[in-house]
Parts: C-alpha cells; structure tokens; sequence
C-alpha cells in the first residue's frame, strides 16, 4: 500500500525540489539571455541618439506612457520565455521524480518555479532601465511594477502543460489581461485568478504511447538523422548562398546592360548560390554524417537512398532559387531546370571508395560552377543538364553499390581529454 505523503514532508519536498529546479530555470535564463538582450541592445545602438532611445524605450515600458500595450508587450515576452522552456523543464519530470513521496501538486509547484525564473532576463532587463524610466516625466509607474509578479507567474501557469490545461490557460490569459495594464484595483482579481489556474490546470500531461511513436514517423529516419546533422548549417548555408545573388543584382542595379546580358548575371548568380549551397551541405554530411556502407545490406535499394540524399540537397535551393526570381523569372527556371542533375551529382559525392572527412565537394564545386558558367552563357544547356538528370542518377548509384559493405571506418575525435587514449598528452 503506498503511503500518501504528509503536510510536512511536502513542504520539505517543496523546498528541495524548488531549489533543483531554480538551478534548471536559471541555466535556461541564461541560455535565452544573450539573444534576447543582445537584440534589442544592437537595434538601439544602430540608432542615430542610441541613449535616446534607451530612456524612450524605458518611460514606454515602465512609464505611465506606455499603458496597456507596454503591458502586453511584456506580457508577451514572458509567455513566450515560458512557453519555450516548458518542453526543458518537463522533459524529465515522467521519470525518477515520480519515484519523490511527494504531491503531483508538490511536482507542479516546483516546475514553475523552474518557469518563473526562466523569465528573469525581462525582469532584469527591467530592472536596469528602471533608473532611465526613473528620470523620464512621470518616473515609474508603480502599477506596473507591482504587476510584473503576477505577469511572470500568469506566464508561467499558462505555459504548464497540465493535464487540465484547457481549463487553466484560459484563467491564466484573464489574469494576464488584468495585470498587464499595471492598475492595482484589478492586481486582487488577477491574484484570485492565477490561483484558481494553477489549481484547475492539474498535474504534468502524458501523451499516450502509440501517439507519440505516430508523431516521431512523419519524416523518414533517414531524412531526420540527416536533418539534425545539418543542424544550424540548414539555415546558414541558404543564407551565404544569396551572396552571388546579391553581386549580380550590384551589377545589374549600377550598370546599363543589354537584356541578354542581365538576364545571363540572374543566371549566373542563381547558379553559382545553388551549387555553393549544395557543396556546402555535402561538406558538411560527410563530416557529421558520412555514407554507411553497411546500410547496402538493408533492403533498399542504392537508387532510392542516393535519391532521399539528392532531394534532402535540394530542398534547401529554394531560396537562391527564389532570389534569383525577383532578378529574373526566366533565369531561375532555367536554373532550376539544372537543380536536378546538380543533386544528384552532389549525392554522388557524399559517395566515394575511401574514407574522407573534407574535401568531398572540391571536384563537385568545380563542375558545378563550370555548368553555370555555360548556363549563363547558352541557356538551352539547361534541358541537356535535366535530361542527363537519369545518367546522373545511374552514376550515384553505382557509387552507392561500390560501397564495400564490411568497411570500417574509425572514430574521429580529438585524443587530448580521452582517458583512454594512449596517445593523448
């Protein structure tokens, strides 16, 4: 018979586990610090008077100026705060804190304290423009202070995922409501509120079993193994891509060409950033996700894992491709008539007969570039490059079949700091 916990030991649990996760809500406080005060400090600083709109920003947030949607706005940052460090905090709680002879409501408690000091860079970053508020007509608006608890802790209720979060959230978002025009008759009311959410939205939710293994089967593994390894190059790989855009729209914009001039630059342009961006990714596959050789053994077939590696390339080529379009509609068709061939070549890369963690794209780049230097010039290459997309395909595979099976490839990693390196000094 389990043995329910008493009132003083749930407090004695309250405490420990406020303070385990108070060292959780502050490790996420500083993780979302630098971002969110580096900002809004950098978009200040590009300003014309940057002081100036320093105490501006601060008689509108803190001051009597800003009202209601100064509220909201801080409102808003916090339950975003919030929202983003609820899957952090609760990732674990299904776990051994079960095991604790504590409350659900012990556990509850003790998360959103972990939430509510997540959101300590806004009341910091408050705090330090208090003193410029503070000097602004009008000084701070002591309303809105003494409402900054009850929107940080409302924040917090409405981002629990309980188990009866549609009936909390709603009660949270009045209380938010309430408290975020900083007027103190309304603070008792918001109180009220937060409290009856915290009690109505219940204990951590737990999806069922099969719910969660349908959700983790919307992507093919293969896509999402190679999609993590990516990782942030997902994002800053199309960026940099743009940079041969941007220098053919510069020479478009400066100069007076002929219109088969301007339309080879989008081309070129165009051109060049999918193939910097497809050999970008390879490079970048091959360090953190190189080709398995023993996956020849499983029953797919080499044409379709070259064909899940081009389209996963290719996917990621619709922003230069995009960009190349505001230039020229025409040339980024004709470009993406090429896009095909290139993938292909690219996933071919990814495949060679010895192991190799840089370098794998240099002979792709140069033949990339070669063909969209020709596409530049005579755009009609571009059907030959779509119709040779089969034997570029033909030419993967047979990489992927020559794979030797029994391979082994040895772990890289730095020695110094591996304990069981002999070699390490």
């Amino acid at each position: 018979m389990t043995r329910r916990p008493r009132s003083g030991d749930d407090n004695a649990g309250l405490s420990a586990l406020a303070r385990f996760h108070r060292h959780v809500g502050a490790r996420l406080a500083l993780r979302a610090a630098a971002p969110l005060a580096g900002l809004p400090l950098v978009a200040a600083l590009l300003q014309q008077d940057p002081s100036a709109t320093l105490r501006s920003a601060a008689a509108w947030l803190l001051g009597r100026s800003g009202g209601v949607p100064a509220g909201i706005a801080i409102a808003l940052v916090c339950l975003a705060l919030a929202s983003w460090a609820a899957p952090r905090v609760t990732a674990g709680l299904g776990g051994w804190p079960r095991h604790l002879p504590v409350s659900q409501a012990t556990h509850r408690r003790a998360a959103l304290v972990a939430l509510v000091t997540a959101q300590a860079p806004v009341l910091g970053a408050l705090l330090l423009l208090a003193p410029l508020a503070a000097t602004q007509p009008g000084g701070v608006a002591l309303g809105r202070v003494a409402a900054l608890p009850a929107i940080v802790l409302a924040a917090a209720v409405a981002a629990w995922p309980g188990a009866r979060a549609w009936l909390g959230r709603p009660l949270s978002g009045l209380a938010i409501l309430l408290a975020a025009p900083g007027s103190l008759r309304w603070l008792p009311v918001a109180a009220a509120l937060l409290l009856a959410a915290e009690h109505a939205t219940g204990p951590l939710a737990h999806a069922p079993v099969g719910r969660r293994r349908r959700s983790a089967r919307v992507l093919p593994l293969s896509a999402l193994v190679a999609a993590r390894s990516l990782g942030a190059t997902l994002v800053t790989a199309p960026l940099l891509s743009l940079l041969p855009v941007a220098a053919m729209t510069a020479l478009r914009v400066n100069n007076e060409l002929a219109p088969a001039v301007a339309a080879g630059a989008a081309r070129f342009g165009a051109g060049l950033g999918v193939v910097f961006l497809l050999a970008g990714l390879v490079e970048r596959l091959a360090v953190r996700r190189p080709v398995w050789p023993w996956a020849r053994s499983l029953p797919v077939s080499s044409k379709r894992r070259v064909a899940e590696d081009a389209l996963l390339l290719a996917l990621p080529c619709g922003l230069p491709l995009a960009a190349g379009a505001l230039l020229d509609g025409g040339a980024a068709l004709t470009v993406a008539a090429c896009l095909p061939a290139l993938a292909l070549l690219a996933a071919g890369a990814l495949r060679r007969s010895r192991p190799a963690t840089s370098g794998l794209a240099t002979p792709f780049l140069g033949a990339g570039a070669l063909l969209a230097a020709w596409v530049a010039i005579l755009p009609w290459l571009a059907l030959a490059a779509l119709a040779a997309a089969p034997l570029a395909l033909r030419w993967a595979a047979s990489r992927e079949r020559a794979q030797k099976v029994s391979h082994w490839d040895e772990l890289h990693h730095r020695a110094v700091g591996d304990p069981l390196s002999w070699g390490a000094r």
